[in-house]
């Protein structure tokens, strides 16, 4: 997740905090409402986009927290955290590290839940300080690493998925975790985010159609899954190429760039001149002096 999302976050996550105490003055459907977007806004920016889960997860995030934090805040603080977090959770890869992703979702959550009760009834500045520690005790688990959504989702579709389509998307998710990097021109990002919105629309095709011949083959259904077949592997050789092509221009012109070489190179030159001359100039009264010698 890019450092812009992670801040997204914490701004998300303040605001839910710091207007707690204030919801309870405006009417019944207006904090309602209030509480359910920002549920959504905190799990969209924890899982860094919309998704269906997320946003599903917010909005019960939200009635959670609701619902305990009159008797119970930590509690509600905790069960707010870990269900806004609950999509990313899922993206963890490691199970030992998505399992700590959890408790660190639980434990922050508790925390931030019980400092923002806690102080609400103190003065701004108290208060401020609370929300800010308890926004950021609920952010840690984004300093665990979790999976890229896109990644995760064509890995999803690859595991329902027989050959030739598993291997092609398991290579396309592997692609897209290793190209975050790779800098492209703003037709080509464009272009190259089509195509990955083209490529999953096209396993979750390919993962229907499997469904559908494991209930009854017929002839129609395998022609229409071999030009599925070959058009997933035709968008993951075509992204394959698009990024080989970029970051072969990215480490050329690199390559390139002579310029820091040669001002070190000068700079090393004019250093070892200047080394020379003082050497000379040391020397200089030793044959002064032996010269004087000779005479006297």
């Amino acid at each position: 997740m890019s450092a812009l999302k992670k801040l997204g976050f914490f701004a998300a996550a303040a605001l839910y905090f710091g207007s707690l105490p204030f919801l309870d003055g405006l009417p019944f459907v207006a904090s309602s409402l209030l509480l359910v977007a920002m549920g959504v806004l905190m799990a969209a920016a924890a899982s860094g986009s919309f998704s269906a889960i997320a946003i599903a997860c917010g909005a019960l995030a939200a009635f959670g927290g609701t619902a305990l934090r009159p008797i119970a805040p930590a509690v509600a603080g905790a069960l707010m955290v870990a269900l806004v977090f609950a999509e990313r959770t899922l993206r963890v890869r490691v199970q030992s590290a998505r399992l700590v992703h959890l408790g660190i979702a639980l434990v922050g959550g508790a925390l931030a839940g019980q400092l923002s009760a806690s102080f609400s009834a103190s003065n701004l500045a108290i208060f401020g300080v609370s929300v800010v520690v308890g926004t950021a005790l609920s952010a840690l688990p984004l300093l665990l690493d979790a999976d890229d959504p896109l990644a995760y989702s064509l890995d999803q579709a690859a595991s329902l998925l027989p050959e030739p389509s598993r291997a092609a998307l398991k290579e396309a998710a592997e692609l897209k975790r290793n190209v975050a990097d790779v800098p492209l021109d703003k037709d080509a990002a464009e272009s190259v985010h089509r195509t990955w919105d083209s490529l999953l629309r096209l396993g979750e095709a390919r993962a229907r159609l499997e469904r559908t011949q494991k209930r009854g083959p017929n002839d129609a259904a395998k022609s229409v899954v071999a030009m599925v077949d070959q058009k997933i592997q035709g968008h993951v050789d075509a992204l394959r190429k698009a990024f080989t092509a970029a970051d072969t221009m990215k480490a050329f012109v690199s390559a390139s760039d002579d310029s820091a070489l040669d001002h070190i190179a000068a700079t090393g030159d004019s250093l070892e001149e200047v080394s020379r001359v003082l050497a000379e100039m040391d020397e200089e009264p030793g044959r002064v002096a032996a010269g004087g010698g000779r005479v006297g």
